[in-house]
């Protein structure tokens, strides 16, 4: 508060304050000499300015040797307390030339002008101080949680990789015994896969086009173990291509679809992937696993949380026959 650059308007405006409480309270009768208002008032405006200046250069010299928060307040009242006795008391020889005379009565009145007028801005510049304290806690806290909720992210976004690497390779491993020839196919694609995956682990979000040749990528992969017992269709709108949404968003939502229904020749699954200018639309039929595959905590819940770091929310919508996710199409130049 001290340091305030307003701080010769609150001066000023304090020094006519207490001039006009001192009239109107009659307190300058108590002067044993006369005094002229012009004098009255600059012997005020004089020590409303030299207790104000002495508690900011006491203030600022305590705070760099302090470090607790009470202590720069406790300090500057027991300093400033000694600096307006010794104020009141070089008044006095200025109110002697000015008044010719003073008397007890004087450095009595004096006293507690000045000690009054110090108990008031220490008791504001105790408010202004806690107040900025609590804004710094409360900035230091906002940014503490950002920290946190970002560290999170990118914990939530690592678990794609071992998750979906985890699945390709049971895949591989049974591939590799069957059919040499699309198994090298199978690792081209699976190299293509995870390389994006890996090159787009710490971004946020990716253009849709990108993530659309990723997904054709995996679609291939899963193909390869389901065969034709599986269908993803993918129907996408020119105009979403250079919107954007989260890494493997796409992926996650597929992986889920598989993970949760049947797929064999009896009840093959077929996965339409729809999209206009503001959202792209997964969809399956609802055909439960009779035993359901073992969750390693990722997929629709790592979706939704990676979406509420950008502020956004997928739309997730399940009847008796079909199960929908909707998530949004993100314009970055919004």
């Amino acid at each position: 508060m001290f340091s305030s650059r307003r701080r010769y308007l609150f001066i000023g405006l304090l020094s006519v304050y207490s001039y006009l409480n001192i009239k109107f309270t009659e307190g300058d009768a108590l002067i044993s000499a006369p005094i002229g208002e012009m004098s009255l008032l600059a012997i005020i405006t004089g020590l409303v300015f030299f207790i104000w200046e002495g508690d900011r250069l006491i203030f600022d010299f305590v705070k760099q040797r302090t470090e607790k928060q009470y202590k720069p307040l406790i300090l500057l009242f027991l300093l400033s307390v000694a600096w307006v006795t010794i104020l009141s008391l070089l008044s006095l020889g200025v109110q002697q030339v000015l008044i010719g005379g003073v008397s007890w009565v004087s450095l009595k009145l004096t006293l507690g002008f000045t000690f009054r007028v110090n108990l008031f801005l220490n008791c504001v510049n105790a408010i202004v101080y806690y107040q900025d304290q609590l804004r710094q806690a409360e900035l230091q806290t906002e940014r503490l949680k950002k920290e946190q909720l970002s560290a999170e992210f990118n914990a939530l976004k690592r678990q794609i990789n071992p998750h979906f690497l985890f699945n390709s390779l049971n895949v591989l491993d049974s591939l590799v015994h069957e059919d040499q020839e699309k198994a090298h196919e199978f690792i081209e694609h699976l190299s293509t896969v995870y390389r994006y995956l890996t090159t787009n682990e710490e971004n946020e979000l990716v253009p849709l086009s990108k993530e659309l040749d990723f997904i054709e990528d995996y679609i291939f992969l899963v193909k390869t173990r389901y065969g034709r017992q599986l269908t993803v269709n993918l129907n996408i709108d020119d105009s979403a291509k250079h919107k954007y949404l989260p890494p493997a968003a796409l992926q996650l939502v597929v992986e889920n679809a598989l993970k949760h229904n049947e797929i064999s020749k009896a009840s093959p699954l077929e996965i339409n992937i729809q999209s206009n200018a503001d959202h792209i639309r997964i969809m399956n039929r609802v055909q439960p696993k009779l035993t359901k595959d073992e969750s390693l905590g990722v997929g629709l819940d790592n979706i939704r949380i990676r979406y509420q770091f950008i502020n956004q929310k997928i739309t997730v919508r399940e009847s008796a026959d079909l199960f929908i996710v909707e998530l949004p199409l993100i314009d970055v130049h919004d």
